[in-house]
């Protein structure tokens, strides 16, 4: 896939991919909340900004029925950019990322593949798509 990426704008050369490993994964949410404040709404914007012009923990962003970018200040009020940057601890975040959890789908959704989904299934992939739920049924 990553090949047939590069390749579709081999004239260009606009597109390129990288191939990610599990060990580039991590909860970045938990290793950043010492430094960065959370962004609310962040899921409402049509456009954010991050410039390296700007210090650290700037944006500008907006919402889809905005006209105007709005500022946010995300890191924290008691710390300051350049020392969070000369930081060891910042700096070797990446090396101290704890591993994502796996994501746990709710019993009900479960049950409903199961019963619902699954006889239509072919038969060499239910166990795959749709196996039978390992948790009591909701009632």
């Amino acid at each position: 896939m990553a090949s047939e990426i590069v390749a579709s704008t081999h004239k260009t050369e606009r597109n390129n991919a990288i191939i990610l490993d599990t060990k580039d994964f991590g909860n970045w949410k938990s290793a950043l909340q010492d430094y960065f404040k959370p962004l609310k709404g962040i899921s409402t914007f049509s456009e954010i900004i991050i410039d390296k012009k700007n210090p650290l923990g700037v944006i500008h962003a907006r919402g889809y029925e905005e006209k105007e970018l709005k500022m946010y200040k995300l890191l924290k009020s008691n710390l300051h950019p350049s020392s969070v940057l000369k930081s060891q601890s910042f700096l070797k975040l990446p090396e101290r990322l704890k591993p994502l959890e796996q994501p746990q789908m709710q019993a009900k959704k479960q049950w409903d593949l199961y019963e619902k989904v699954r006889p239509f299934v072919p038969a060499e992939y239910q166990d795959i798509v749709c196996p039978k739920p390992n948790i009591e049924k909701d009632s």
